[in-house]
């Protein structure tokens, strides 16, 4: 499953960015290098799976909005080699946050159709009728 696109990266973030980011060829040709950008939404899409994978089934039915913001969040981080800026860096790292709190419950995907996934380390007890009561210890 893909959570974001080449065309999502390019709405948030600018063409000439990613041609920056992308195009290596000893003589630049000016355009992005698709295969190097499909490389870095891969790379997300593994991190996003092994965070929400604890918590939902996978593949999602649907890919929630918040999902396409942190895959183009991280992507656009694996995309600069060295030399990130301290704002591409600071929306990975939030973008991880993110992930994490879905991970352990702390926040919830709202999309129709996700349902995070039941637990089965949950234990229930009833606890009966109380011993020791301030009725049942009256006169003693």
């Amino acid at each position: 499953m893909t959570y974001a696109t080449q065309s999502d990266l390019t709405t948030r973030f600018s063409e000439r960015e990613l041609v920056q980011l992308t195009d290596r060829a000893d003589v630049p040709t000016g355009a992005i290098d698709a295969a190097r950008v499909t490389r870095a939404l891969e790379e997300a899409d593994n991190i996003i799976q092994s965070y929400i994978g604890v918590r939902y089934a996978l593949p999602l039915a649907s890919v929630p909005a918040l999902l396409v913001d942190l895959a183009c969040d991280i992507a656009r981080f694996k995309l600069y080699d060295t030399g990130a800026t301290e704002e591409v860096r600071t929306r990975y790292e939030d973008a991880i946050a993110r992930l994490k709190a879905l991970s352990k419950g702390e926040a919830v995907l709202d999309a129709a159709g996700i349902e995070p996934e039941g637990r089965d380390d949950l234990v229930f007890v009833d606890p009966g009728e109380r011993l020791f009561s301030r009725d049942k210890m009256r006169g003693l």
